[in-house]
């Protein structure tokens, strides 16, 4: 009896991983657009950039390419739902664009010192389909 009790928590415990493994990635079928199609790319800030002021400029970019003509079914074309991105200032959110409405934001008041800029996209349906991140340095404005 033991030996089958034991077979069938292995056996729970492989369907679980499994279904973990496959929760880890956007669908094709889902809610679009998929890591595949959206290429983002972080603009700015670049990695270990170093500003100067308390304000910094985050821009995103993304794969605007449309990929054949029809009624909005297929991403970039005008009717498909548009990617949202997060965007996070040392694990605290900041503000979200929305793909076609803006593609830039200035985070303002980040105070002096070593900061991770963060951006998560996410399809319609809310999965996380690509995630950027930077670390940059911010330092005051110096007298003159």
């Amino acid at each position: 009896m033991r030996g089958k009790t034991s077979g069938f928590i292995v056996a729970l415990a492989l369907f679980a991983v499994a279904g973990m493994v496959v929760a880890q990635n956007a669908d094709q079928n889902s809610g679009g657009p998929t890591k595949n199609t959206l290429k983002l790319r972080l603009v700015e800030p670049l990695e270990g950039a170093s500003i100067t002021g308390s304000s910094v400029r985050v821009a995103v970019d993304y794969n605007h390419t449309v990929f054949g003509t029809g009624q909005g079914t297929k991403f970039g074309e005008a009717n498909f739902p548009q990617p949202r991105f997060d965007v996070y200032l040392d694990n605290t959110l900041k503000i979200t664009l929305k793909g076609t409405e803006s593609n830039t934001t200035v985070i303002d008041n980040v105070p002096a010192g070593t900061h991770k800029v963060v951006v998560v996209a996410l399809n319609v349906s809310g999965e996380i389909i690509d995630r950027k991140e930077v670390s940059v340095t911010t330092s005051p404005i110096g007298r003159r």
